[in-house]
């Protein structure tokens, strides 16, 4: 992340998830460049959705490969496939902001209905897809035709955004602790636990997608550059209480070759529906 990357650079150099399950081998150069890293959502026991990490071949685009990886079903023990029996893809299409899917007739024709089971499905798909920064709508159509709702409780007649609300994001957490806990995990290469702490806010440029992020924390970690010891100080709420700058520093050794603190820096943190995450842009 050039969050990390970029400072650590600038002020050492002067100076000085659970495993994937599949495993894809036997691959040329080739291929192995349309190897991707997504995120999927699926419901777990408590009807929270939950990421799945997958590293798959890319299919045409992002969005087609996120949507036909997630009709599949869950890899991991105790999630749930919230896509009816013979679900199929029929196409994909983006316009700005907004991805259109169109679905087969199995996605109304055997779903169990129920308010929760259709939020659980419609919103597995919409908040896997706004993952994708520029993303920010998901309109779904089934045999090409618009339905006022999946099953009677859930309306898909409109556009959907992003639902949090089934996300299982601490809320008691403060600035400088959710700081400390997504550094921490990114020193110790757990990439998908880092990265759900860092901001999804739509409006937010800086964003980027799992894949790449994955691969800068890579590149990143075999420089060298996540070996860097921190610490993690107290914040500053803005005006409107909803970015803190919270204080780092990191250990440096100085000319004597005593290892000591270096000068504070600051990272950003936003409350985004009441959970604090790490800002994509550094505030220095």
């Amino acid at each position: 992340m050039k969050r990390i990357l970029t400072t650590l650079l600038c002020f050492f150099i002067i100076l000085g998830c659970k495993s994937l399950e599949t495993k894809i081998e036997n691959i040329d150069v080739d291929q192995k460049k349309q190897l991707v890293n997504i995120i999927l959502y699926y419901p777990d026991a408590s009807n929270k959705l939950k990421a799945e990490e997958r590293k798959t071949f890319l299919n045409a685009s992002l969005e087609r490969t996120i949507i036909e990886e997630l009709i599949k079903g869950p890899k991991t023990l105790g999630y749930k496939n919230p896509f009816p029996k013979g679900t199929k893809l029929i196409s994909v299409s983006k316009k700005d902001d907004l991805i259109i899917v169109n679905l087969s007739k199995e996605f109304i024709k055997n779903h169990p209905g129920g308010k929760v089971n259709e939020e659980l499905t419609v919103f597995s798909l919409v908040n896997s897809l706004t993952e994708i920064p520029g993303i920010r709508k998901v309109l779904i159509r089934v045999n090409g035709k618009t339905y006022d709702t999946l099953k009677g409780n859930v309306s898909i007649n409109v556009p959907l955004m992003r639902n949090r609300s089934y996300f299982d994001r601490d809320k008691k957490a403060l600035p400088n602790e959710i700081l400390k806990r997504q550094m921490t995990l990114e020193k110790e290469g757990r990439w998908l636990e880092a990265y759900l702490l860092m901001s999804d806010d739509e409006n937010n440029t800086y964003r980027k997608y799992y894949d790449d992020y994955v691969k800068e924390m890579e590149e990143t970690k075999a420089l060298g550059f996540l070996n860097a010891d921190f610490v993690v100080g107290g914040y500053i709420l803005d005006p409107t209480k909803q970015k803190a700058k919270v204080k780092v520093n990191f250990y440096q050794v100085d000319s004597s070759g005593k290892k000591v603190l270096g000068k504070d820096l600051y990272f950003t943190c936003v409350n985004i529906d009441g959970a604090w995450l790490v800002d994509w842009l550094t505030a220095q």
